[in-house]
């Protein structure tokens, strides 16, 4: 009988601990399912409030076009590589930036420190934006045999008749600024507030900036309703506040 009655409560104990699994397996089943619930109503939510949303962020945005700008990038490039200018001889190249920039919409200024432009592109509320490029070229010959190489020679200040050749990067520096006042001219969705574009003379002899200091660039903090704009730092490394 004693072992009837322990066979009897080890069938009990069993039956309770089966049970007990089998309600600890629902209960974990029943939370899987709510977080599954919880995950799916958030996901929902998440959907209706981005939706009629940009998919893009405002720099994907902005740059969406850079394929079509590269095209004509790649030819100004070479363009103004084979036609370099010395300091304060910029003519050509102020020509070629302020007419693209007219072409694109900006308010452009031109002549200040004798061949420095800007080109200032508002697009409603928001912070104001100034990127510089250097102009000028360097008065050394070019050897490097590419087919668009500078053959060019000028006078320079010195009356001397010497070289010339964009051996610093000015080129490409003018041919990058005018890329991304284009792309932020055809993206004006994507963004708000005041974009200047500032093509600088003469980085080379230390005298650009400071020239269009003095010739009247301080008038764009009035023109752009901004609070000031910094003039990046000429060959001297001083930065100008204006």
């Amino acid at each position: 009988r004693r072992r009837d009655y322990l066979s009897s409560s080890q069938q009990t104990i069993r039956r309770r601990s089966d049970r007990h699994n089998v309600d600890e397996l629902e209960d974990q089943s029943r939370q899987r399912e709510g977080c599954r619930l919880r995950f799916a109503i958030k996901e929902q939510t998440m959907t209706e409030e981005s939706r009629g949303q940009p998919s893009m962020s405002p720099i994907a945005g902005v740059l969406a076009d850079s394929q079509a700008t590269s095209h004509w990038q790649e030819d100004l490039y070479k363009q103004l590589h084979a036609h370099p200018e010395l300091s304060f001889q910029e003519t050509k190249t102020a020509a070629i930036a302020a007419s693209k920039l007219k072409e694109l919409g900006y308010e452009v200024l031109e002549g200040i420190g004798r061949t420095g432009v800007v080109g200032v592109l508002r697009n409603g509320e928001g912070q104001t934006v100034l990127a510089r490029a250097d102009m000028d070229a360097l008065p050394v010959k070019e050897n490097t045999g590419l087919p668009y190489s500078s053959t060019l020679t000028a006078t320079d200040e010195a009356g001397e008749t010497v070289s010339i050749a964009h051996a610093c990067g000015h080129d490409a520096h003018v041919t990058c600024l005018l890329g991304a006042a284009e792309l932020l001219a055809k993206a004006r969705d994507w963004w708000g507030g005041t974009f200047i574009a500032l093509f600088q003379p003469a980085e080379e002899v230390a005298g650009g900036a400071k020239a269009m200091l003095a010739d009247g660039i301080r008038k764009i903090r009035n023109s752009a309703k901004h609070r000031y704009a910094v003039v990046p730092p000429d060959a001297t490394g001083q930065t100008y506040r204006v």
